[in-house]
């Protein structure tokens, strides 16, 4: 019971709302001499369909940015039963060397138990942070595939780009003119090309 208590208390602490967060805060730098545009998951953007090519491609790569990781879960669950198997394991060691009660003994029952309260606490804010998080990644996965189909629609309808009129280009140049030598006696064609 306690566990559920420190583990509830935890996924409310603001260390881990701060950590669970998958929205991005990132600054964006451009060419030109503009100042920085600080981009907010509160701004409000157009609907989808209103959307043109070059700002759909920004919302695919915002949206892969911002796509939720999966990776604090699991390394909360791995560590938890890392901490909790070997807990466990003293305190059967320690349950069944009893008979005397020693201080080692208790010691090991104690340093068991520790060890598998916060494993078993990892354990379970891992286990619900990871089943948030793939809820999450379900509906940011719909998201994507929304705008890549929305971009693919797009580039369909795009009219392709028609060749040049014939009157914008222009004439061929003349044929070069005839080489004429001069002799004595008269101007005669020599060579042709």
């Amino acid at each position: 019971m306690t566990a559920l208590v420190l583990a509830a208390l935890l996924n409310l602490s603001p260390g881990i709302q701060l950590a669970d967060n998958v929205e991005s805060r990132h600054v964006a730098l451009s060419e030109a001499r503009l100042p920085l545009v600080f981009v907010s998951s509160d701004e409000l953007r157009p609907s989808i369909d209103a959307m043109t090519r070059e700002q759909l491609a920004a919302e695919l790569r915002r949206l892969e940015d911002t796509r939720p990781s999966l990776v604090g879960p699991i390394v909360l669950l791995s560590v938890g039963a890392v901490l909790a198997i070997p807990g466990a394991a003293l305190i059967a060691i320690g349950v069944g060397n009893l008979g005397g009660t020693s201080f080692v003994e208790v010691l090991m029952i104690a340093g068991g138990a520790m060890l598998t309260i916060t494993g078993v606490v990892l354990v379970l804010v891992g286990g619900i942070m990871l089943a948030v998080r793939l809820v999450r990644r379900g509906g940011h996965a719909a998201d994507v595939d929304e705008v890549r189909m929305r971009i693919d629609v797009l580039d369909q309808t795009l009219p392709t780009p028609a060749a040049p009129a014939p009157e914008l280009v222009p004439p061929p140049p003349p044929p070069p003119p005839r080489a004429n030598l001069v002799v004595p006696g008269g101007l005669r064609t020599v060579m042709t090309f």
